[in-house]
């Protein structure tokens, strides 16, 4: 199943130059899009909702979600999550001390989400260019559904008197937008209860850059170019080339660009390429 077809089905336009959906459909949409979802296979439903997505948000949205895919791709390896890791701690380790987890959620395809193991600590990242306080919440059941998949893994037995191996979770909130102010930290408490004691304390590390010209501030540097581009030039093929091309020339990812070829980080920074409508996100937005 093509993007095309799911665009048929719902009849939608979309401008190239916004990357936004005009929507219309009848009235039996929801009862098509439901019987596509009900006969595709997971990775056709991943892309029924990719384009959903791209239909029905802001180009904003758009270009958030397109960034965050970016994160998510570029610290899936083992080598940027320990250059991440130093980033964040000022700690060294050694890239065979990392492996990433993933959790039985669907977050929000507007953030960044990356989670791995680093001895025996859960680092969880979030990475938002709109702002969101729920992003507490939403590392709070990313920490819950990694430590399920990681007793699934290992056969924790929750019932066992032993303790169980729990890794201790460390959460950090990336934030790339263009807020003037955020605050240094996410508290659970302070987010939802007015900071009153509850019997759960949790809460993130807030930063907006990294150091020097370390992984953190190349990517930084990666979402001012992206959004400068991509503002005048839309979310097209052309504008991800232009990208590339002005990373390259300030030596930001440069190994990342390189890595699995051009073309593939080409599709990845596009919603509109080669006259297909492509979007790098996954899941549907939570309105905000």
């Amino acid at each position: 199943m093509r993007a095309e077809t799911v665009y048929e089905v719902m009849n939608v336009s979309v401008d190239k130059k916004t990357n936004k959906g005009n929507e219309t459909s009848s009235s039996g949409l929801q009862q098509q899009v439901q019987e596509l979802l009900q006969h595709a296979s997971e990775e056709e439903r991943k892309e029924i909702r990719k384009v959903l997505l791209h239909m029905t948000q802001e180009p904003a949205v758009l270009r958030a979600a397109i960034k965050a895919d970016v994160f998510r791709d570029l610290f899936s390896t083992s080598r940027h999550q320990s250059e991440l890791y130093e980033s964040l701690t000022g700690k060294k380790r050694d890239a065979s001390d990392f492996r990433m987890v993933n959790a039985d959620i669907e977050p929000d395809p507007a953030s960044g989400f990356v989670g791995f193991l680093a001895g025996g600590e859960l680092v969880v990242v979030c990475e938002e260019s709109i702002w969101n306080v729920n992003a507490i919440f939403q590392m709070l059941c990313y920490v819950e559904g990694a430590w399920r998949i990681l007793g699934r893994e290992q056969e924790w037995d929750v019932y066992s008197t032993e303790r169980i191996p729990l890794p201790s979770p460390k959460l950090y909130l990336l934030y790339t937008g263009t807020e003037k102010e955020i605050p240094e930290n996410l508290d659970f408490s302070e987010t939802y209860f007015g900071g009153a004691a509850i019997p759960l304390k949790v809460d993130a590390k807030c930063i907006r850059d990294g150091r020097g010209n370390d992984i953190l501030h190349q990517y930084k540097r990666f979402t001012e170019i992206f959004d400068d581009i991509t503002a005048e030039h839309g979310c097209t093929r052309a504008a991800a080339e232009k990208v590339s091309e002005q990373c390259r020339a300030e030596n930001v990812f440069a190994d990342y660009m390189a890595e699995q070829g051009e073309e593939k980080k080409i599709r990845m920074l596009s919603v509109v390429s080669s006259g297909t409508r492509r979007h790098k996100a996954a899941g549907k937005r939570c309105s905000r």
